[in-house]
């Protein structure tokens, strides 16, 4: 009996893949299989250690699980700090740029998103 070749095989990431390719190929529909990353501990151990009465009582596994954990979260905060900055200068651009006041800056975009609301329900016609 012969196996069946047709299946196209996963495509393989390592450590040194760049998050674009990787998203990319997730995108297009691709399979893909992701290696084990390896991290040196040195520098997880040596932070834990430097800071073991705050650690203390957790294994080491759990420790660096915890930093994980609040690294993502500071990630997290760091991305939407920067979404609302980049809505704060649209208004503050509006304002200076046009010479609008505050007041009619957050008016003029109320209605351009009432207006963006109200054309993406229209049916479409072709």
């Amino acid at each position: 009996m012969t196996q069946d070749t047709s299946k196209t095989q996963p495509k393989v990431f390592t450590e040194k893949a760049v998050v674009d390719a990787i998203h990319e190929a997730i995108t297009s529909g691709e399979e893909i299989l992701v290696e084990d990353v390896v991290v040196d501990q040195t520098q997880y151990l040596n932070f834990i250690l430097a800071n073991r009465s705050f650690f203390k009582g957790m294994t080491l596994l759990s420790s660096v699980e915890y930093m994980f954990e609040r690294s993502r979260a500071e990630i997290t905060r760091q991305i939407k700090s920067a979404e609302e900055a980049k809505r704060k200068n649209v208004l503050s651009t509006a304002v200076k740029d046009l010479g609008m006041t505050v007041e009619e800056a957050k008016a003029l975009l109320a209605e351009a998103a009432r207006l963006k609301a109200i054309a993406q329900n229209q049916p479409k016609t072709s």
